[in-house]
């Protein structure tokens, strides 16, 4: 960020918060619903390893936390980024659902930035020479996983200093939860019609 946050710190602060608002949500009643995190501190599992934590049978969806940048200084939105068509053979159910989490998120951010918009899904396609995500490549080599929808929530542009002064200085972990809520029930929602 402008102000020298750092992605992987803000990612893990949100998603430690996502998953106490899963587990919150989950808990209003209903089938059973968890939540497994890829890391719960400051380490780099590699997209093997995270493929691999991923990889069970009661896995519902599987959700990579970022935060967006280079879209230029006024760049703003939530997006979802999927594997790419060609080679993604849930690509119509990862289009949806990542179509919802957007939506879901952006709801939360337009609470703090209401010219926020959801940008809804792009692929992968432009990444590594039009190979795509590594990440995608080995959730894709499990048949499992394959099943399941995928994809990357860009919560918001973080090198925009509108974004940076409206949700990551005063009150973050208040204004990260709040964005957090309405994502969690998104996902509760799905993981019990699976």
């Amino acid at each position: 960020t402008p102000g020298g946050l750092k992605e992987k710190d803000l990612t893990l602060e949100f998603s430690l918060i996502l998953k106490e608002e899963i587990l919150r949500e989950a808990g209003q009643g209903g089938p059973r619903v968890g939540v497994l995190l890829t890391r719960e501190d400051d380490r780099n599992l590699d997209f093997i390893e995270r493929a691999a934590i991923a990889n069970r049978p009661d896995t519902a969806c599987v959700v990579s936390i970022h935060f967006n940048a280079g879209g230029g200084r006024s760049a703003l939105g939530s997006l979802a980024l999927i594997a790419a068509e060609k080679r993604n053979p849930s690509y119509r159910l990862d289009y949806r659902f990542g179509e919802g989490l957007s939506e879901a998120c952006n709801s939360g951010v337009r609470q703090f930035l209401p010219n926020s918009k959801s940008r809804g899904v792009i692929t992968d396609g432009h990444l590594h020479g039009g190979l795509g995500s590594n990440f995608f490549f080995q959730m894709l080599r499990h048949k499992k996983l394959r099943e399941v929808p995928k994809c990357f929530l860009e919560v918001e542009f973080i090198d925009n200093p509108a974004v940076e002064k409206a949700l990551l200085k005063k009150d973050r972990p208040e204004k990260f939860r709040a964005i957090a809520k309405p994502i969690a029930v998104y996902l509760v929602k799905w993981a019990r019609k699976g």
